[in-house]
């Protein structure tokens, strides 16, 4: 399989993909024991409210790894293009 065609076929998600790292994983736990106590603190009528406002919250969040992620592919491309041709790798496949 090509790169092209993996991503193309939905095979290649970096949206889904998280960090092996240990930062990642202390500040994942802080965020976890976080929500707990929230979750304990809040009422039922300030849940539902917080909830929505997560709702909205992950959305907005969506949108802009999409954008990062397009903006990261275009500058890739921008930098592929300052290579010059000589000294890029020969196509394989």
């Amino acid at each position: 399989m090509s790169f092209l065609k993996d991503l193309y076929d939905g095979e290649i998600r970096p949206c889904e993909e998280i960090p092996d790292t240990d930062e990642f994983k202390a500040a994942q736990s802080a965020l976890s024991k976080a929500a707990k106590e929230l979750d304990d603190a809040l009422t039922a009528e300030q849940k539902v409210l917080f909830n929505a406002y997560k709702e909205r919250f992950f959305e907005c969040i969506d949108h802009s790894y999409a954008h990062a992620y397009k903006l990261g592919f275009l500058h890739g491309a921008e930098l592929i293009k300052e290579i010059p041709k000589s000294d890029r790798l020969p196509v394989t496949e």
